[in-house]
């Protein structure tokens, strides 16, 4: 267990992240990270290092989404927002990226690529968690 996740479980009243006026305490943050680990993994126990690439903006759901992909057992991958796709594609098949976490606002950039290199596409939501 990485350091940052253990030392949350022992404030989980306090204040984690202050994201555009919404606040999360460290509990809310490690329920979220534990929603996208376990949809990350579905039947598996442990992802054993697969790189996983996620396109989230800064706030609640990267950290959630960071925190879950390691709990997983995932090597975690960030994607800048800003690249076109055949950049998006070079850092994807560069690090072997099976699994690409997104938040909805960049789902249709990556979505037929997915579909295409056969990815798994998953999908966040504040609160929730989409293949």
């Amino acid at each position: 267990m990485y350091p940052c996740i253990e030392r949350a479980g022992l404030f989980p009243d306090k204040l984690a992240i202050n994201d555009k006026g919404n606040l999360f305490t460290y509990a809310q943050l490690s329920q979220a990270a534990a929603a996208i680990s376990a949809e990350l993994l579905q039947r598996e126990t442990d992802l054993c290092e697969a790189r996983v690439a996620f396109m989230i903006p800064p706030g609640k759901n990267y950290v959630a989404t960071l925190w879950g992909i390691w709990q997983a057992g995932g090597v975690a991958v960030p994607l800048c927002l800003t690249y076109p796709l055949p950049s998006l594609q070079y850092v994807i098949e560069d690090t072997g990226s099976k699994i690409i976490v997104v938040a909805r606002e960049y789902a249709a950039v990556l979505d037929e690529y997915c579909r295409q290199q056969n990815i798994r596409l998953l999908m966040i939501e504040i609160g929730r968690a989409h293949v």
